[in-house]
């Protein structure tokens, strides 16, 4: 998410203007600090996901070491199986 910062006479507080790139405007000192935190808290959320994708694909890659390691055991290669 993109935020640019802009100086307005005509808004209240500080004359600080947040605008998210969807167009939202953020005026006030509390609407900032309440999206910022919304913002954070969703990339907090988004990291986790990514680091719980990352651990799944790991123990999916390790089961399927597991499972070629078996078959060449047994004599079969898991590459010749289609």
């Amino acid at each position: 998410m993109t935020f640019t910062l802009e100086s307005s006479a005509d808004s209240p507080g500080y004359g600080l203007v947040v605008t998210r790139q969807d167009g939202t405007r953020f005026e006030t000192i509390a609407e900032i600090r309440r999206e910022w935190k919304a913002t954070q808290k969703l990339a907090e959320l988004e990291k986790r996901r990514a680091e719980q994708e990352r651990d799944r694909a790991e123990q999916e890659r390790k089961r399927a070491e597991a499972l070629a390691a078996k078959l060449r055991a047994l004599g079969v290669n898991p590459d010749d199986i289609g």
